[in-house]
């Protein structure tokens, strides 16, 4: 059931709504079912009128890799999803297609995507819900591009302390947002001496007690500068690591995507007048892990 037949049929949470169903015997459920579930298009309420109608086209990719090195990524995997926000009026009819359609072959589709185009040509016809939904939902597996790079180094000396050094910087001019390195140290570290060149550092307990983990910040990573962390951590007296740690990696690339899918042409059917039409990519690390040298 769409997200807009679950707000036709349940009233939204407000303080009057509580009132009354505190006080009387009406509830937040209604006994008719909204308009268009018993129709060939039960996810679109009927009657929609819109006073600008238009339609959004987001895509969104998650990456989950590990890189090594400066520039080698190895065990790349990509969930991508495209995400419609559909503000039409009436009943209408919309065709996609891509620019890369052999991308989106093994794709979970959307209910009101039509197979017949899909299977023949990649393309994909539907009469879209209103509001926003999930119009497909697409898997890679096959060597992924980075708009940035990361090389980290950790080498423990022998009086209890590890010398880190990590450098990061762009590939190619991308807006690059909500950068997070995350460095697991073992619990036994009780002293950190990291100096970031941009953006700042966090020491944090992990939820399973187990490690403690440092965290590198920057809001927004910078275009014409290679960000570095440099310093030390120390750990109790007498303890030695036996393993390097490994580096999780978050961040948000904006207008961008690894498998350069994008959308190539959209028309809809059935309306008065064009909607505007506006297309988004957007890419984001799910599990992105580095190992240092």
């Amino acid at each position: 059931m769409e997200s807009n037949q679950l707000q036709a049929m349940i009233q939204p949470p407000t303080i009057v709504n509580k009132v009354i169903e505190t006080f009387a015997t009406k509830f937040a459920v209604k006994k008719a079912l909204p308009e268009g579930m018993l129709t060939r298009i039960p996810w679109r309420r009927a009657g929609l009128v819109y006073a600008m109608n238009r339609i959004s086209l987001i895509i969104l990719e998650e990456i989950n890799c590990v890189m090594h090195g400066e520039y080698k990524v190895s065990n790349c995997e990509v969930k991508g999803s495209v995400v419609c926000d559909s503000r039409l009026s009436g009943t209408p009819d919309v065709s996609l297609t891509f620019n890369r359609p052999y991308l989106v072959k093994d794709a979970v589709l959307h209910r009101c995507v039509r197979i017949k185009p899909f299977r023949k040509n990649t393309r994909l016809s539907f009469i879209p819900p209103d509001g926003r939904f999930t119009l497909l939902t697409y898997f890679l597996r096959r060597p992924c591009e980075l708009p940035l790079y990361i090389k980290a180094s950790v080498t423990y000396t022998l009086n209890g302390t590890a010398n880190v050094g990590i450098r990061m910087g762009l590939k190619k001019q991308v807006l690059i947002e909500n950068v997070k390195i995350g460095i697991f140290f073992p619990k036994e570290m009780i002293n950190v001496n990291l100096k970031p060149s941009v953006g700042t550092i966090q020491s944090n307990e992990t939820e399973v007690g187990s490690y403690r983990e440092v965290q590198w910040i920057l809001e927004k990573m910078p275009r014409n500068e290679a960000p570095t962390l440099t310093g030390s951590v120390m750990f109790k007296a007498g303890f030695k690591p036996t393993s390097k740690p490994t580096l999780s990696v978050n961040f948000i690339g904006k207008y961008w995507n690894t498998s350069g899918l994008g959308v190539d042409k959209v028309d809809v059917k059935g309306l008065k007048h064009q909607p505007t039409r506006e297309t988004v990519l957007e890419a984001r690390t799910g599990k992105m892990h580095v190992r240092c040298e």
